[in-house]
């Protein structure tokens, strides 16, 4: 078994150099949970990190029901083994990258990492059921000056923090999305435990609307101008079935689908009048044999992310 002195050096060998940003010492202070309602605050070693880790400063970490419970409880089947440092949702900067991390993660770069990442390999993330990952990664640390970003999740589920958004409201986005597909999934329990169902869906309703009301501007500003066509129940209709073609939940599937609906309208439009026949056989085949859309087909194979 290798000395802890040796696997440390090894690991900073493996680090992009953060000093001349973000000095990180090598001790931090940290909550520690030891068993039920036993938290600590302590003095621990800062994380050391691997090649595909990130070291985010923490600038803001909040307590949720599962924090809670988890205290009360002491312990958390998968997401946390005591000893450990406690807390999941956090908004931080970075302090450290490892060599093998995307270039796009910049040193003092304000980020929100998600708890978890799915596999991306396993049966269930193959047909786009990342919920039921078969080898779900989940993370602790945020109760702490220091947080470790294991590879996985840098890569799948931490995003750049905007301008635009304070610390407070980024760090809820974790929540806002379990709220949203608790609400997708089963209605009448999550009204049962108390959520006011109505107002977050008119909270996804109002951001949805912005995001059609600001693409519904540039196209005019792209075209020159705006005729009643557009106002036409066939124009969501055709949206809809872009994201479906491509894949539901996913940037990548909008995109794909989008290209596909296009390319096939312009290509088969040119040979006959009836290309909406042929766009609804392809949609059916798809719904049948790739309800995922070309995206949920593919996840696993070529590492489109979710």
């Amino acid at each position: 078994m290798r000395s802890t002195t040796t696997r440390k050096a090894e690991i900073g060998a493996d680090l992009k150099t953060a000093a001349a940003w973000i000095a990180v010492p090598a001790k931090m202070k940290a909550a520690v949970l030891y068993g039920s309602k036993d938290l600590r605050v302590e003095q621990v070693d800062v994380p050391a990190l691997a090649g595909d880790e990130v070291l985010l400063r923490v600038r803001l970490a909040l307590t949720d029901g599962t924090d809670l419970k988890v205290w009360k409880r002491g312990y958390h089947a998968k997401m946390i083994q005591t000893p450990a440092v406690f807390g999941h949702e956090v908004v931080g900067e970075i302090a450290a990258v490892g060599k093998r991390v995307d270039a796009r993660w910049q040193i003092g770069m304000r980020v929100v990492a998600a708890n978890s990442a799915p596999c991306l390999r396993c049966f269930h993330c193959r047909r786009g059921q990342e919920n039921l990952c078969e080898d779900l990664l989940f993370n602790n640390g945020a109760y702490a000056e220091y947080m470790r970003i294991p590879g996985r999740i840098a890569k799948e589920n931490m995003l750049e923090v905007p301008h635009s958004v304070d610390d407070a409201s980024a760090a809820l986005a974790e929540p806002l999305a379990c709220v949203l597909r608790g609400i997708h999934d089963n209605e009448g329990r999550m009204q049962a435990v108390g959520y006011p169902v109505n107002r977050y869906k008119l909270l996804a309703f109002v951001i949805g609307g912005t995001v059609a009301g600001v693409a519904g501007s540039l196209y005019t500003q792209l075209v020159g101008s705006i005729t009643p066509d557009a106002f036409l129940w066939t124009t969501s209709g055709e949206a809809l079935l872009m994201v479906i073609i491509g894949g539901t939940g996913t940037l990548a599937g909008s995109v794909l689908g989008a290209a596909a609906f296009i390319l096939l309208q312009s290509l088969v439009s040119s040979y006959t009048e009836r290309w909406m026949l042929l766009l609804g056989v392809t949609f059916i085949v798809l719904v049948l044999f790739a309800p995922g859309g070309v995206v949920g087909a593919l996840r696993g194979r070529i590492g489109i992310r979710a």
